[in-house]
């Protein structure tokens, strides 16, 4: 059996796409040694999956910094199969094990370019543009001397110069078995929003929609704060009295805390990287056969064009108008569960992925 290494210094050793899609989906053909720096022990994790500790540093610039070349000689003298990376600040660790002729592909998830334009701790502007810039330079130089990329969504194929590309997007998987949710019989309707709780990702906005209906919903947050400023900022406002944080939780135990909700919601604001993005949330919606709320981008009023309901994500006004009109509008929610269930059982499914990857791995290794 051939062995892969798949590395990140980036995303936690249980991320949803990383650890839960593509590991799993890869195991039973292939064992998997998964280099993440957050790897407390280095174990077996289940049948074909290893657990690799990377070098940990704590400063983010020095990681960035270091990080590369910390990664790159504690793989170089190794001798996997493939060499799967998912950071673009690991674009230098792949064109050096490039170099060294091992089999390297990136996983790219983000618009990167837009991701760093977002980040609120990089000032002046100036200096934010100037690397977001060299990023994307260094992304489509380096992308063109892999053996092949693997993408989260449509839009980002054509950034790449790469032959060899796949589009890998974060669909559902319709064999898990997902619980009950727990609901009381004559409480108040449930608005939930799963996710991580930012800033760029509309919590504010939600919250205060909330308030505007005024005791009428009931809104449900799972998910990690950004930071304990965002936490405190919402706490004092008006909406949150109507709130209720339920706690971050690992992939699959929420699923029975979306199920408790009436109404799931994608308030993301319109940020670049946001704008053609492919997120989890939906599609969990989708499963959990409750009735839809998106932000009103182009794109997603495309791809999800009679199965969801869309609103100004700017507009605290225009989400409260949208809440109100999905719960009394009880056969128009229900059209939405229904054609949007039948199109993740169709179509938007883990299962048709899957298979796109293992068919990507097998040609990248058949020789």
């Amino acid at each position: 059996m051939k062995s892969i290494a798949i590395f990140s210094t980036v995303h936690k050793v249980y991320d949803v796409r990383i650890f839960h899609k593509e590991i799993k989906a890869l195991k039973d053909s292939y064992k998997i040694f998964y280099f993440n720096p957050n790897v407390e022990e280095e174990k077996k994790e289940d049948e074909n999956i290893f657990l690799k500790k990377l070098k940990k540093r704590k400063n983010r610039f020095l990681r960035i910094i270091f990080s590369p070349f910390d990664t790159f000689f504690q793989l170089v003298g190794t001798d996997y199969s493939l060499y799967h990376f998912h950071d673009p600040e690991l674009l230098i660790t792949g064109i050096l094990l490039k170099i060294f002729g091992k089999k390297v592909v990136f996983d790219s998830h983000e618009n990167n370019y837009g991701l760093i334009i977002e980040k609120t701790y990089l000032k002046p502007y100036i200096l934010k543009f100037l690397i977001a810039k060299s990023v994307r330079f260094f992304e489509l130089v380096t992308s063109y001397f892999f053996d092949g990329l693997i993408v989260a969504r449509p839009d980002l194929e054509k950034l790449y110069k790469n032959k060899n590309i796949l589009v890998f997007r974060n669909f559902p998987d319709i064999d898990f078995k997902i619980e009950d949710g727990v609901k009381k019989f004559n409480e108040k309707p449930i608005v939930v929003y799963s996710g991580g709780l930012t800033y760029i990702r509309g919590i504010t906005q939600l919250v205060d929609a909330v308030g505007l209906l005024d005791g009428k919903v009931e809104l449900h947050l799972l998910g990690e704060w950004q930071d304990k400023g965002l936490k405190e900022d919402c706490e004092k406002r008006k909406g949150y009295k109507y709130t209720k944080y339920l706690g971050n939780f690992p992939y699959g135990e929420h699923f029975k805390f979306i199920k408790e909700g009436d109404i799931g919601i994608v308030p993301f604001l319109p940020a670049q990287n946001h704008l053609t993005t492919l997120p989890n949330k939906p599609f969990e919606y989708f499963l959990c056969k409750i009735p839809v709320l998106m932000s009103n981008f182009d794109y997603w009023k495309n791809t999800f064009k009679d199965i969801a309901f869309f609103f100004d994500p700017l507009s605290p006004e225009d989400i409260k108008k949208k809440i109100l009109y999905l719960l009394e509008n009880k056969e128009f929610s229900k059209k939405l569960v229904e054609d949007a269930y039948k199109k993740v059982q169709k179509e938007f499914n883990w299962n048709k992925e899957k298979d796109k990857l293992l068919d990507f791995y097998k040609k990248l290794l058949k020789n």
